[in-house]
């Protein structure tokens, strides 16, 4: 498993730890956009099969942020596939 995916899940943890159990709702989103960055990191780098180096290279280049970046390049992605395959 990758680093990314743990992260991941540890802040999809923290996120319910926060809204359930210690009713901090705003804090919760953090965890959760987080979680959701090292997911699309994962997707990134371990699927599309982008080194670190050409992702940080090409990020540069095209002057976004690491966030944006990657949220970018799974868009991209998913827009080549079948919308029926996520039904």
């Amino acid at each position: 498993m990758s680093v990314f995916i743990d992260k991941s899940q540890a802040n999809l943890v923290a996120a319910e730890i926060l809204k359930n159990k210690e009713a901090l709702y705003d804090s919760s989103i953090h965890c959760s956009y987080y979680a959701c960055i090292q997911m699309q990191l994962h997707i990134v780098h371990n699927k599309l099969k982008i080194d670190k180096q050409k992702f940080e290279a090409d990020r540069r280049n095209n002057k976004d942020g690491t966030h944006g970046y990657a949220s970018k390049l799974v868009g991209i992605e998913l827009g080549k596939k079948d919308r029926q395959d996520f039904k």
